[in-house]
């Protein structure tokens, strides 16, 4: 019974190790496949499919994560594929914090057609970090 138990024990201290070695970490796992290979698309539907009252803060956390490791290509791709399906005022952050701090990746990915379509500089000016005021 001693064996057995212990036994029993080893295996399940075992499978807690090694699963999460081994099963994706969601956003984690996003952000590592998008750096890899520059695919946005899961990142950017789990972002339009968070649910409204954590949005926000979804999207800033992956931008920032993005922008911290100096990817900045791919949160200017990102915004694109998620302007479109949302409203949130942070979408509006980050675009300003794009066109400003990193004019030529804003000019290579942003259209002007983009631009008049989602983004809104008044909005933009009366965002940060924090929340929008507008």
């Amino acid at each position: 019974m001693t064996t057995t138990f212990a036994t029993l024990f080893g295996i399940v201290v075992l499978v807690a190790l090694v699963v999460p070695m081994v099963r994706p970490r969601g956003v984690d796992s996003m952000i590592r496949q998008a750096r890899k290979d520059g695919d946005l698309s899961k990142l950017s539907r789990m972002l339009c499919a968070t649910p409204v009252a954590t949005r926000a803060d979804s999207i800033d956390q992956v931008c920032t994560r993005l922008w911290n490791l100096y990817e900045r290509e791919l949160v200017a791709e990102l915004l694109t594929k998620i302007a479109p399906s949302t409203d949130d005022m942070i979408v509006q952050y980050w675009m300003r914090q794009v066109l400003e701090i990193e004019p030529e990746i804003a000019a290579e990915t942003f259209t002007i057609g983009f631009l008049e379509e989602h983004f809104n500089p008044e909005v933009a000016s009366k965002c940060g970090r924090r929340g929008c005021c507008g």
